[in-house]
C-alpha cells in the first residue's frame, strides 16, 4: 500500500524543546572540558546539571511526532534507517576528505571507514552520533511500538511506565555500589532510550493537565543541581545520562517539556530557523570543541564563556552551511 503523505501544523512548542535540547547537549560537551581539567569544578558541575535535558527530550520530541503519524509503514522505516546510516557515512566522508585535503597526505583516508564505527563507540569527532545509531534500532522497532501505541494505547502507556521504573532502580542501584549499565554502550541502552521516546508518545496521547510547568521546572533544575554535587562521588560518574533515571531528573524532562508544548509561541519565524539548526549544530559542534579546547581557561567564569563561545560558533558556522548556495538548499541534507 502507498504511503499517505499528509501535511500536519507545525507545533511552535517542539521547536523550542529542540532548541532547549540542542543547546544543552552544545554546553554539556563544553562544560565537559572544564570538568576534565578541574576549571570552576563546582559551578561547572552546577551549570553540566542544568543541560541535563539534551539527549532525553531528543527522544521525547521523536516519539511525539512519529506516534502523531496517520501510518507507519515497511517503507517509511527502511527509508528513515537509509537515511541514518547515509548521513553518518556522508559526514565521516566529508570530514576526511577535508582532512586528507588540508594536510595533502592520502594515508588519512582510510580513518573514514574506522570513524564511521568509531560512531557507535563515542569515540572520534563524531561522537554524538550514537544518538542516531540507537534512532535506527528504535525506527527498526517502530512498526510493532505504533501498532501498539495505536490499537492498545493504555497498554502502551503501561509498559512505558515499566520501563520508566527500570530506569529508577538501574539508577538506584548505582547508589549501593552496583553499576549494572557500565559496561553497556550508550547506543545499546534501549531500555532507557525506548523509554523517553515512548514517553514522547503517552504525552501525546494524554496530554499533561496545564499547570506552572514553568516553575515546576526550576524547581526541579536546582534540586537536579543538589542531586549532582553530592551523588558525583557516590556513583563516581560525571555524566549526565548517569542520572538520566533519577526521579528528579525524570520530573525536570518532563516539565520543561510540557511547558515548551502548553506555551503559545504563535508563527514565530526565529523559533522555525532556529528549530533547523537542530542537525548542523548537532554535527559540527563537538569538531569546534576538539579544536578550541585550548581555549577553555578564559579566566573567572569561564563555565559560562566558554560554552557560550562554543554556542555562538557552533551557530554561526551552521547559519553558513545552511545558507550556502546550493540546489535545493543544505537544509534538505541535514533532514533525516
Amino acid at each position: 500500500m502507498a504511503e499517505t503523505k499528509t501535511t500536519r501544523p507545525r507545533i511552535a512548542g517542539l521547536d523550542v524543546v529542540k532548541i532547549i535540547a540542542m543547546l544543552s547537549v552544545v554546553v554539556s560537551h563544553a562544560l565537559n572540558v572544564l570538568i576534565a581539567y578541574k576549571q570552576d569544578l563546582t559551578m561547572s558541575t552546577i551549570c553540566h546539571s542544568l543541560t541535563a535535558g539534551g539527549v532525553p527530550l531528543f527522544f521525547m520530541v521523536s516519539g511525539y511526532l512519529l506516534f502523531g503519524r496517520n501510518e507507519v509503514t515497511p517503507a517509511y522505516v527502511c527509508r528513515k534507517v537509509y537515511s541514518i546510516i547515509r548521513y553518518i557515512v556522508a559526514i565521516c566522508l566529508i570530514y576526511w576528505a577535508i582532512v586528507t585535503i588540508s594536510h595533502n597526505d592520502t594515508t588519512f583516508w582510510p580513518g573514514c571507514i574506522e570513524e564511521v564505527f568509531r560512531t557507535m563507540v563515542l569515540r572520534g569527532p563524531f561522537t554524538p552520533f550514537w544518538f542516531l545509531w540507537s534512532m535506527t534500532i528504535i525506527y527498526a522497532s517502530l512498526p510493532v511500538l505504533y501498532l501498539l501505541y495505536r490499537h492498545h494505547t493504555k497498554a502502551f502507556a503501561a509498559c512505558t511506565g515499566g520501563l520508566g521504573l527500570i530506569c529508577i532502580a538501574l539508577f538506584m542501584a548505582q547508589l549501593f555500589g552496583c553499576y549494572l549499565e557500565t559496561e553497556i554502550i550508550q547506543p545499546l541502552k534501549m531500555w532507557k532510550w525506548v523509554f523517553f521516546f515512548a514517553l514522547g508518545g503517552v504525552l501525546r496521547a494524554y496530554p499533561a493537565p496545564r499547570m506552572h510547568w514553568g516553575r515546576i521546572a526550576i524547581c526541579a533544575a536546582v534540586l537536579n543541581a543538589a542531586q549532582r554535587y553530592f551523588l558525583e562521588p557516590v556513583i563516581h560518574d560525571t555524566s549526565n545520562l548517569a542520572f538520566a533515571g533519577s526521579p528528579i531528573s525524570l520530573l525536570f524532562y518532563i516539565a520543561v517539556f510540557c511547558w515548551a508544548i502548553q506555551r503559545k509561541w504563535g508563527g514565530n519565524y526565529v523559533l522555525r530557523t532556529a528549530g533547523a539548526l537542530f542537525m548542523p549544530v548537532y554535527t559540527i559542534h563537538y569538531i569546534i570543541i576538539q579544536q578550541l579546547t585550548s581555549l577553555h581557561d578564559l579566566g573567572f567564569g569561564s563555565y559560562i564563556t566558554y560554552p557560550l563561545l562554543i554556542c555562538v560558533l557552533s551557530v554561526a558556522v551552521s547559519l553558513i552551511i545552511l545558507h550556502l548556495p546550493v540546489k535545493g538548499g543544505m537544509a534538505r541534507f541535514f533532514k533525516l
